[in-house]
């Protein structure tokens, strides 16, 4: 496997996602002094990752702090195989800063700017103009969840959280869970039985986010949390009959 050090234009366009996850890795490598912390990260591939075969590990100091999003690791792994380096581990300059110190949401892939500082990245790194039409193929995607499917959904007794925005009344879906025997909570644990999305998605999808809820639902589930499943709004109306 080789290594490939990647060349920016310290615009540092690409974030990462999930990062709030590893909370504890980013303060132990960072100086609270110091607002804006430049740093080394690798980015590794992870082919067997359960949620998504296309992931792409962010590693600092050997710590793991975050993923590429699903848009910009197909992008990443097009790029990479394109240019000979399919497997390859890479490294590059990145900064880590408080979200406070944060003016503005990360960019999106949907941002025709964003798109245009990434292709300028890529195209200096491997001079390639066919590398513009990928991005902008690629960049008209959007997140997806893979749901869980599930032939019933139990009810009594079972712990249920509702995120994102919904095609069909918020209040009167807890209401019928909980008729049911089910229990609404207000945030994913260890204890949650069923993570329902919204019909509409979720307003952090737009930034190539999952949103906090269901990325934390996902680290449960890789680390084991089998009884945990995470489901559409429509399987769940379905359900409810």
């Amino acid at each position: 496997m080789d290594d490939v050090i990647l060349q920016g234009h310290g615009t540092y366009a690409v974030p990462i996602v999930g990062e709030s996850h590893y909370q504890e890795a980013l303060r132990e490598l960072c100086s609270p002094k110091r607002g804006r912390n430049e740093v080394t990260a690798s980015l590794i591939l992870e082919d067997r990752n359960p949620h998504d075969p296309d992931a792409v590990r962010v590693e600092i100091a050997g710590k793991k702090v975050g993923y590429l999003s699903k848009e910009m690791a197909k992008i990443y792994r097009e790029v990479m195989s394109a240019a000979g380096h399919g497997q390859a581990v890479t490294t590059c300059q990145a900064v880590v800063e408080s979200s406070e110190g944060r003016a503005t949401p990360p960019p999106s892939l949907l941002d025709p700017f964003y798109q245009g500082d990434i292709c300028e990245v890529f195209l200096d790194i491997f001079d390639d103009e066919s590398l513009n039409a990928i991005l902008k193929e690629l960049g008209k995607g959007s997140v997806q969840v893979a749901f869980d499917p599930i032939d019933e959904i139990q009810f009594p007794g079972a712990r249920f959280c509702l995120t994102g925005v919904f095609d069909r009344s918020h209040d009167n879906l807890k209401t019928a869970i909980e008729s049911r025997g089910g229990v609404v909570a207000e945030n994913v644990s260890r204890k949650l039985r069923y993570l329902v999305v919204g019909g509409s998605g979720s307003t952090e999808w737009k930034y190539g986010t999952f949103g906090t809820k269901i990325e934390k639902a996902m680290l449960i589930k890789e680390e084991g949390g089998a009884s945990l499943s995470i489901i559409s709004e429509d399987q769940l109306v379905t359900a409810l009959g």
